[in-house]
């Protein structure tokens, strides 16, 4: 893992925790904000145009930190109950799928 997407998964980790004890929605965009930007000083993606005004975005870093993220929870929440790791994605997917849209 890269030295990217390591700062990657912690501004990730630190936005959850600022999002989490949000106490309003000036708090939960102040932690969007500073997660943007740290996300973007960690180097999470990158923006480029070249000379056909053709746009580029790499986020490995962004997935990489992401994916690290969410093995480590999987697997601890796998651990601490009578579930597989399997069994925990077949339920988050459920619960994606329950979620309303805008």
């Amino acid at each position: 893992m890269d030295e990217s997407a390591k700062q990657t998964a912690q501004v990730l980790v630190d936005f959850y925790a600022n999002a989490a004890r949000a106490e309003g929605p000036d708090d939960e965009d102040k932690a969007f904000d500073e997660a943007f930007i740290g996300l973007e000083d960690a180097g999470a993606f990158t923006v480029e145009e070249d000379e056909d005004d053709e746009v580029a975005l790499e986020i490995t870093p962004l997935l990489i930190g992401t994916t690290v993220i969410t093995q480590w929870l999987i697997g601890q929440l796998a651990e601490a109950t009578d579930y597989s790791e399997e069994e925990i994605l077949f339920d988050l997917r459920a619960f994606l799928r329950r979620l309303e849209t805008e």
